[in-house]
C-alpha cells in the first residue's frame, strides 16, 4: 500500500529512476486527474495508488518528452488498439548448443495473452491495467510468468506504437521457449494509414526495465490487500485513463 509520494519514492529507490522526474510526472498527471490527489492533512484518508495510476506513471516516464507533457502521452499510448495478429517466435536450443528460431504471425485469438487479457478491452491502457490487476491477484502470474513480460514503445507523434511481449517455456522444457508479441497501433493493421516519414529516418524506441514494472506490481499487490481490509483507502480519480 502506498500513497502517490510513497510510490514515487520507492520507484526511485529501487529502480534508479530520477526522483525529480517521477515527481514532475506525478504532478502533471495529478493536474489531469490521472494520479491520486492527497487529501488535506494526509493520514489514513490519503488515497493510495491503483493499477491504472501506476500504468499512467509508467507511460509518462517512458513516453513523455518533455515530462510536463505526461498527460498527453498517457492518453495517446493508452488509446492504441491491439493488432488482430500476434507475432509468435519459437526458440529451440539443440543438444549441440545450436539455436533454431521460427517466427510466424498468427491470429491474436490463439495467443495466451489474448486468452488472459481480452476481458479487459482491446486498448493498450486497458490491457496494462488488466495485467497489473492479474499480477496483483494471481500467484501464478505474480510468481511464475511475471519475469517473461516486457514493454516497448515507439515514440512518434503521428504513428505511436506499443508492444507487449510474453516469453514462456513449454511445460518444464527449458530448451524450448515461445515468445508472443502483441502490437498496439492507432488503428487495426489493415486500417493503418501509410507512414509519410522517410524510411531512413531514425525510429525512437523505449523499453521499460523489468525492475520498474516489478515495483509497480508490488505496489498494486499491496494496495489490493489493504483496500480489501479498508475500502475507504480506495480512490477513484476524476479521469484515470
Amino acid at each position: 500500500m502506498a500513497t502517490g509520494a510513497q510510490a514515487t519514492a520507492r520507484l526511485a529507490g529501487e529502480t534508479g529512476s530520477m526522483w525529480s522526474r517521477l515527481e514532475r510526472a506525478a504532478v502533471a498527471l495529478q493536474a489531469a486527474g490521472k494520479w491520486p490527489k492527497g487529501s488535506r492533512g494526509g493520514g489514513r484518508a490519503t488515497p493510495h495508488v491503483e493499477p491504472e495510476h501506476l500504468v499512467n506513471l509508467m507511460l509518462a516516464i517512458a513516453c513523455a518528452d518533455p515530462i510536463t507533457a505526461a498527460a498527453g502521452a498517457v492518453h495517446r499510448f493508452r488509446s492504441l488498439i491491439v493488432s488482430r495478429t500476434v507475432e509468435v517466435q519459437e526458440v529451440e536450443i539443440r543438444g549441440d548448443g545450436g539455436v533454431i528460431t521460427r517466427l510466424t504471425p498468427e491470429p491474436a485469438r490463439r495467443s495466451a495473452a489474448e486468452a488472459a487479457l481480452h476481458q479487459f478491452g482491446n486498448t493498450f491502457g486497458a490491457r496494462c491495467d488488466g495485467l497489473l490487476l492479474l499480477a496483483s491477484r494471481d500467484r501464478l502470474v505474480r510468481d511464475f510468468a511475471w519475469g517473461a513480460v516486457s514493454f516497448t514503445f515507439t515514440l512518434d507523434d503521428e504513428f505511436p506504437e506499443a508492444a507487449l511481449t510474453f516469453s514462456n517455456s513449454i511445460g518444464t522444457d527449458r530448451m524450448r521457449r515461445t515468445i508472443e508479441t502483441s502490437r498496439f497501433r492507432i488503428a487495426h493493421d489493415e486500417d493503418m494509414p501509410q507512414r509519410q516519414t522517410p524510411a531512413a529516418a531514425p525510429v525512437r524506441t523505449v523499453t521499460v526495465p523489468f525492475a520498474f514494472f516489478e515495483v509497480l506490481r508490488d505496489l498494486a499487490h499491496d494496495t489490493l490487500q489493504k483496500t480489501a481490509e479498508d475500502p475507504k483507502l480506495c480512490v477513484v480519480s476524476d479521469s484515470p485513463a
